[in-house]
């Protein structure tokens, strides 16, 4: 049985496949979004700006991200006994554009990068009130 590794959307998104990043820093949720990606670029020596659209011309070495954030993952310890859910409030999802032209995303720890189809992801995202944050990232 192979062994399932900790790569997740972040580390996919930010081209980071050799980091584990198991969240970003977020632990009661004040930090802005954009603020926080922005951060979270930094500390692993990249420059990230915010990007009105995908479409946003870029400079040599920059690549598109997308992200999404924060969100609450609601979910019952007891598998719904009617009780009070709990809520964790600092989920978000990320997927980049690759040299392609396909959206990519990996979808849990673990798991294999995967294409997507922007507009639908966004309108999913939509539905729990969250819009689309993109990007230009590079390498410092």
């Amino acid at each position: 049985m192979r062994k399932k590794n900790n790569f997740n959307c972040a580390s996919a998104a930010l081209k980071l496949e050799e980091h584990a990043i198991k969240r970003i820093v977020c632990p009661d949720c004040h930090t802005p979004p954009v603020e926080s990606v922005i951060n979270l670029a930094r500390d692993y020596g990249l420059n990230a700006r915010l990007i009105n659209t995908p479409d946003t011309p870029l400079e040599k070495g920059e690549w598109v991200i997308v992200f999404w954030g924060f969100y609450a993952n609601c979910y019952d310890p007891d598998d719904y006994s009617g009780g009070l859910l709990n809520c964790v409030s600092n989920q978000f999802h990320f997927g980049y554009l690759s040299e392609n032209g396909n959206w990519m995303e990996r979808k849990g720890i673990g798991e294999p990068l995967v294409e997507f189809n922007l507009d639908s992801k966004i309108s999913l995202f939509r539905s729990i009130r969250l819009e689309p944050n993109f990007f230009a990232v590079k390498a410092k």
